[in-house]
């Protein structure tokens, strides 16, 4: 998403990029060192309108083209690593709406790994997103198993997420059967909905060392319509404490 800000509205525009760089580029001590994230997100801010042909502007999305790049940048040295491994997914045959690698927990076996994305809506098995090598944590993205009304269990599953938490586990950490956190986006009666529909969400008991939080986020059409109102609100600046509070 870009916002564009007319030239007369340049100081606004230095504020609220200013807002934005110290609520996002931070260290583990909560101070703000933004020399080290200069390319951190994806997103581009430009003050200067009169650069109509775009001759400074870098696409965010080529930051992370990389992925070996990107891994040696988050601390993941795959030669090294007891942790994690890359795992070929040119041909998409594993998950056909992933990227052509992943990284997984190296204690996986491919047939394992497999077995695990057969378990997953459209085979999206959890990868690895973001890891913080100084404290061992990492984010990790999938779809929802697929427990349906009959609580089917892959014992696959159950261990990829059981080796997610021993990742945590380093030479600077010496952290053991590391929890893992869940962050179901969904409602909790929809999770349960999409039981009916084969979907489903992974319980505690089968699951060892984890938590599920649902984070209620309503459906995608709700979703869009708080989009809208963030862009409406961008056009109009002026009426953003009193229109912000719609978005939500």
């Amino acid at each position: 998403m870009k916002f564009l800000f007319t030239q007369a509205q340049s100081q606004l525009c230095a504020q609220v990029h200013a807002k934005i760089d110290r609520a996002c580029f931070v260290d583990v001590g909560g101070h703000m060192q933004l020399s080290q994230f200069q390319n951190t997100f994806p997103y581009v801010h430009k003050i200067d309108v009169n650069d109509k042909n775009w001759e400074n502007y870098r696409d965010g999305w080529s930051l992370y083209t990389d992925i070996k790049k990107e891994a040696a940048r988050q601390g993941i040295n795959f030669a090294t690593s007891e942790q994690f491994q890359l795992l070929d997914n040119s041909d998409f045959r594993l998950c056909a709406t992933y990227p052509s690698k992943l990284i997984v927990p190296k204690a996986m076996s491919l047939k394992q790994i497999e077995a695990c994305s057969k378990f997953r809506t459209k085979n999206r098995l959890p990868g690895l997103s973001y890891y913080h090598a100084a404290t061992g944590c990492s984010m990790w993205r999938s779809s929802q198993c697929m427990t349906g009304i009959m609580n089917n269990r892959k014992m696959e599953d159950e261990l990829m997420l059981n080796e997610i938490g021993k990742t945590a586990n380093n030479s600077q950490t010496l952290i053991n059967n590391s929890r893992v956190v869940i962050y179901d986006a969904r409602p909790w009666l929809s999770a349960e909905g999409n039981r009916l529909k084969g979907g489903g969400f992974e319980k505690s008991k089968h699951y060892r060392n984890t938590e599920v939080i649902f984070c209620d986020v309503d459906n995608i059409h709700e979703l869009s319509r708080c989009t809208r109102k963030i862009q409406d609100i961008a056009n109009n600046p002026q009426t953003f404490f009193s229109s912000s509070q719609y978005s939500q």
